[in-house]
């Protein structure tokens, strides 16, 4: 890895093209933890992105080794003996074009460092700077513009939100009612992957359930701009959501989203101040209704199911146990990949790479793909939207006889009548 043999660039070669940053996102917690960083690669073996391209741009401690640069200009011990220094608006877009995007976000660097750093944080936050200097990824510009103008990520009607309730025939839906529980569907459940939303429509009337849908006034939870780097609107629309939430009286939220349920239940408290709402992802809400006895389900299938962890929703959010509880009560035959819970090997989907690098998206989630055939499951099993998403792209591009569905999908077929 050459780029770590180089060290840093200390001279600037022309200021004319420069600029003084704006760092307030960054705070001493997460300089700490810049400053902890050695540099030493390790994260590359726990990187997904680095594992399917072999890329050196790829590597977490790239991205360390070039926003230290950055800092060593304007924070920290340097810039206390040198005064602040402007930056080359080259080293942004170096930084921009080359390997800032080549990550899901999905945090595996964490558990994957020697020193646990906190990378993903740091990620995020080097995602604003180059955001708010004009240096983002085009493509993510484009999410950015649909989020403005349709407020979901992809560039469909706000108007069309709701029109898998219609197009699944479903009845006795409430949409933007009083109710103590919210169903939280999400923009990919809404638009992409809406069995996943009918489903858990369908669990919760079963369940009977006191629930309503958001309805029209259900905004992107605004994981898509932590992506692009927009961190303002994220919190605009955290705000907005958070209203909503609290006009129509709820107490709680059920999402089906891994990537919702951590901006609701970990996000907007850090964003915005906490809040008193109770967040369930899916699994947790089924868990709850098996262990009470509500749950009432078939026989078993007769199947081998795995389970992939989102990454959202097990190393971001802490989600492991509730799954395959619910997974035990479905499927006769439980078997697990090799990467699985805390350290699960992602799908892809993460910080829209979809979007942002489709080649990238792809490579990831063939190879998750290649790592649960290795066990010959007949189901792949998931619990977001995006997973789903991914697995199922990779599982249509190699003819693959494994079947993925969201445990939503599961359950829902297997409720006792």
């Amino acid at each position: 890895m050459v780029w770590l043999q180089k060290g840093y660039l200390w001279g600037v070669t022309g200021l004319a093209d420069s600029l003084f940053l704006s760092l307030k996102k960054l705070d001493g917690y997460e300089l700490i933890n810049m400053e902890t960083c050695t540099r030493c690669a390790v994260c590359a073996h726990s990187c997904p992105a680095y594992a399917v391209t072999k890329d050196d741009y790829a590597v977490p401690a790239w991205k360390s080794v070039e926003f230290r640069k950055l800092l060593n200009r304007q924070r920290g011990f340097l810039s206390a003996i040198l005064g602040q220094r402007p930056v080359p608006r080259e080293w942004l877009r170096n930084i921009s074009t080359k390997g800032l995007y080549m990550c899901t976000l999905c945090g595996r660097c964490m558990p994957g460092c020697v020193f646990t750093i906190q990378n993903l944080e740091l990620w995020e936050v080097l995602r604003s700077i180059i955001h708010e200097e004009g240096e983002a990824s085009p493509n993510l510009l484009k999410v950015a513009g649909s989020l403005e103008k349709n407020m979901n990520p992809y560039d469909r009607d706000h108007t069309e939100r709701l029109s898998w309730v219609k197009e699944m025939a479903l009845k006795g839906v409430k949409e933007g009612q009083r109710a103590k529980t919210l169903y939280y569907v999400g923009c990919t459940s809404s638009y992409q992957e809406q069995t996943i939303a009918s489903s858990t429509a369908n669990i919760l009337s079963r369940m009977n359930e006191d629930w309503s849908l958001f309805g029209k006034d259900e905004w992107c939870c605004g994981d898509p701009h932590i992506a692009v780097g927009d961190q303002d609107k994220a919190e605009e629309f955290a705000k907005h959501n958070l209203e909503v939430a609290s006009s129509l009286g709820a107490s709680r939220i059920v999402t089906s989203c891994a990537h919702c349920y951590r901006m609701w239940k970990w996000k907007y408290p850090k964003i915005i101040g906490r809040h008193s709402l109770e967040v369930l992802h899916t699994t947790e809400y089924l868990q709850e209704c098996l262990k009470s006895g509500a749950l009432k389900l078939d026989k078993k299938l007769p199947s081998r199911v795995t389970y992939h962890d989102p990454c959202y929703l097990s190393r971001l959010g802490g989600v492991v146990d509730e799954p395959r509880n619910i997974l035990n009560s479905v499927a006769e035959t439980i078997v697990e990949m090799k990467e699985r819970k805390f350290d699960t090997f992602c799908c892809g989907g993460g910080a829209m790479t979809e979007a942002a690098d489709q080649e990238l998206w792809t490579k990831i989630g063939n190879e998750r793909l290649r790592q649960a055939e290795i066990i010959k499951p007949e189901f792949m099993v998931s619990g977001c939207p995006f997973c789903r998403r991914s697995l199922t792209q990779a599982a249509q591009r190699s003819g693959s006889q494994t079947q993925v569905l969201d445990i939503t999908e599961l359950v829902a077929k297997q409720l006792k009548d």
